[in-house]
């Protein structure tokens, strides 16, 4: 049976709730569309979510038990706020394809959803901290980082939502992405996680797909912009 922990996961619960009401606003504010485009991203929003949350907990039964042993108690328990990290990636896979599907402006959802993603990374990690988890070490000196992920995340979020106003996925993965592969090397290991190459966490491994496909696009985003 899954066990509710007031301190982990309610702080992880109100910060996607806020998330998403976030989202909802920036999509009204930022989308310079009709209103029936604006309810049509919200409608891709949530059939994203709707086909997110069974993706994820796919992706737990598969390859988690290779992993941690225990997929279940993982996704729910300590391993909850990272696996937001996989959830708001299949949300941003997801919701590309229904907008190309509905017609939409890919980017103008990406700008109006991206800015909800760093609060949700940033405001997950309260959880973590009331809990005691996600610490990190090194040689033998705890650091605080948990702390560390919190603040990021909540500066990424001010940063993305008032500083800066387009490509704001792009800018948020290719910062975000490299703090998560170095922020492992600090966080102390889950017990029994597997270590890849006798170095890298699986975490790490997802972060660097994310880097390669970021880079990627940047590279065709800017051969399309060169004139012929």
């Amino acid at each position: 049976m899954l066990e509710f922990d007031l301190e982990y996961h309610l702080p992880i619960i109100i910060g996607i709730a806020l998330g998403v009401g976030l989202y909802f606003v920036n999509c009204f504010v930022l989308l310079k569309d009709s209103n029936k485009n604006r309810l049509i991203s919200i409608a891709v929003f949530s059939g994203a979510f709707l086909l997110t949350v069974p993706s994820v907990f796919g992706l737990n039964y598969l390859a988690h038990p290779f992993i941690y042993g225990a997929p279940v108690s993982v996704l729910w328990g300590s391993g909850l706020a990272f696996h937001m990290f996989y959830m708001l990636g299949f949300m941003f896979l997801y919701s590309a394809v229904l907008l190309r599907l509905a017609k939409l402006h890919v980017a103008g959802f990406l700008n109006a959803f991206t800015p909800s993603v760093a609060f949700v990374c940033g405001a997950a990690k309260i959880g973590c901290i009331l809990a005691g988890c996600c610490g990190g070490a090194v040689n033998g000196t705890t650091v605080p980082a948990a702390e560390i992920e919190c603040a990021a995340g909540l500066v990424l979020f001010i940063l993305l939502q008032f500083v800066f106003k387009k490509d704001r996925a792009q800018i948020f993965l290719i910062i975000y992405a490299p703090f998560r592969f170095c922020m492992e090397f600090l966080r102390v290991k889950q017990s029994g996680a597997a270590i890849i190459f006798g170095v890298l966490t699986p975490e790490q491994i997802f972060a660097i797909i994310i880097i390669i496909a970021v880079i990627a696009v940047m590279i065709l985003k800017r051969k399309k912009a060169k004139p012929a």
